[in-house]
């Protein structure tokens, strides 16, 4: 993204007024990090935390029959209950 940037300011075609509206936006985004005064290629990735990846949302679940009905029997092979009450695949599954 910040060489789409670099080579538009380079090549003349904004004026001045458009040009520094660029840069000053560019601090504004999120490519540029305060912490290290420097622009990233990319925005930082917002990643999820551990206990939230794995989860399997009750709506998708509620869309199944045969993953409700493994829940009604209290079969695991598939999905089971964490102790938050949340939905996860069977940590014993293999690739």
């Amino acid at each position: 993204m910040l060489e789409g940037q670099v080579a538009v300011l380079s090549s003349g075609y904004l004026s001045t007024k458009k040009s520094l509206k660029l840069l000053e936006s560019l601090y504004q985004s999120k490519i540029y990090r305060k912490d290290q005064n420097s622009f990233m290629l990319y925005p930082m990735k917002e990643v999820k935390s551990f206990m939230q990846k794995n989860k399997i949302p009750k709506e998708l679940i509620n869309k199944s029959n045969l993953l409700k009905q493994m829940i009604k029997d209290e079969d695991r092979r598939i999905i089971a209950k964490d102790v938050n009450q949340d939905f996860r695949f069977n940590p014993d599954f293999i690739n």
